[in-house]
């Protein structure tokens, strides 16, 4: 008992001491520069279940009910203040892409014409891409000098665009169509907000190593977007254009991940 009470003791002085050498980062200045992976949760990662109807697989569900979103990457810069040696507000913009994962889909839409007696292939392609930016709130659990543990919290504005190319080849009696279809979806800037924590680990007075992870939340679920899709089919060396549509849609889902980042800051000032 005695052993682990000095033990602890001896802790709690090292804290102490690890205090009193804090890093000094009061009125000073950060600018950031980070980058990492998305992990797309909910909805937005969901492939879902859909109808074996063409167009409502098409443009209703690979981008309005669900996101289909693969591991996405990322970055983004910030600007922060320490108003205190643990206290920090500050800015960001961040940009990042996220594949589709499509491949569920392109089975139910090959199963839906091997129905009617057509053997087709598809070809499925497309991104999601969001940009943000917004404030950001910051607090050190322990402002040592060399490794410092946060809690972080942001606010701001989002937009996701997202672009689907599908190509569908059905072979009947020699002779192969080719129908293309492009769609491109866009949420306009709608709120989003993030928290989570991170480490601050100290390379030198002015240079530090950050890595963090964020859940953060894009909410354009029940938002109107605006839809452009232009389709086309191919046959016998000609083109035709058949859909040259645009419309504002309902998203049905929100675009919800996990961030992670690491990133390296430089600060400035006394």
């Amino acid at each position: 008992m005695k052993k682990c009470f000095i033990l602890v003791l001896a802790g709690l002085l090292l804290f102490s001491f690890s205090s009193v050498l804090a890093a000094g980062l009061k009125g000073r200045i950060g600018i950031s520069g980070r980058g990492g992976l998305g992990f797309p949760i909910g909805a937005f990662a969901d492939e879902g279940s859909y109808s074996t109807t063409f167009a409502d697989s098409i443009i209703h569900g690979a981008l309005r009910e669900k996101g289909l979103a693969k591991i996405g990457y990322g970055f983004g810069v910030a600007i922060e203040y320490f108003v205190t040696d643990k206290i920090a507000v500050g800015g960001f913009f961040d940009y990042q892409s996220f594949g589709l994962n499509s491949e569920k889909m392109e089975a139910e839409i090959r199963s839906a014409y091997l129905g009617e007696g057509m053997d087709i292939a598809t070809e499925m392609e497309g991104e999601h891409r969001i940009k943000s930016f917004g404030v950001f709130g910051k607090y050190l659990l322990a402002a040592s000098s060399k490794i410092s543990p946060y809690l972080k919290v942001g606010l701001g504005m989002g937009q996701l665009s997202s672009e689907t190319e599908l190509s569908i080849t059905p072979s009947s009696g020699g002779d192969a169509v080719v129908f293309r279809v492009n769609g491109e979806r866009e949420s306009g800037m709608k709120l989003s907000f993030n928290m989570g924590g991170g480490v601050m680990y100290r390379l030198s007075r002015s240079i530090w190593i950050t890595g963090e992870i964020l859940y953060t939340h894009l909410a354009i679920d029940g938002s109107d977007g605006d839809v452009d899709w232009v389709g086309t089919i191919e046959h016998d060396g000609i083109t035709e254009k058949v859909i040259d549509e645009k419309w504002k849609d309902e998203f049905d889902f929100s675009a919800d991940r996990l961030d992670a980042y690491l990133g390296l800051s430089f600060f400035f000032g006394s």
